[in-house]
């Protein structure tokens, strides 16, 4: 078991549909894994019967121009990605980042740091919504110039 009750799982392999690297259940029941899901959709909890201390996110654009994505590949694959480098990216959103920066396992393993890329996406809304309001703006802008012009 884990250091406050919960359980670790370590090295459980499923090559049809899962490979989990590591998995971890705490006391209250929270899951933290580190997968490769091949094929398999997965939905994150959202019901508001769920939350407590719900507040509108007020972060958007200038957190998302602040991040800086990456052409890149794992060291030993020729595939190329896309995609952030964590520590870059905790800086500005850490709660979707787990991990720390250079950590290693006790045997001397990179303790790699992960990036929850779903959870970008509240910041992407906001971000749109920031920038819809600026075109909406420079278009009755555009449209007052134009209305003057023509008079």
């Amino acid at each position: 078991g884990g250091g406050t009750g919960g359980f670790e799982f370590l090295q459980y392999s499923n090559t049809n549909t899962l490979n989990v690297v590591a998995m971890t259940i705490d006391a209250t029941g929270n899951v933290t894994a580190a997968a490769t899901f091949n094929g398999t959709a997965f939905n994150n909890t959202s019901d508001y019967r769920l939350k407590e201390n719900v507040i509108d996110l007020e972060r958007g654009l200038d957190t998302v121009l602040q991040l800086k994505p990456k052409m890149y590949n794992f060291i030993g694959k020729d595939k190329q990605e896309i995609g952030f480098i964590a520590h870059e990216v905790q800086e500005f959103v850490p709660e979707i980042v787990t991990g720390v920066k250079d950590a290693l396992t006790p045997e001397g393993e990179i303790d790699s740091q992960k990036i929850d890329y779903a959870k970008l996406v509240p910041l992407l809304v906001n971000a749109i919504k920031e920038q819809q309001h600026y075109i909406t703006s420079l278009q009755d802008q555009i449209n007052s110039i134009k209305e003057r012009l023509s008079v």
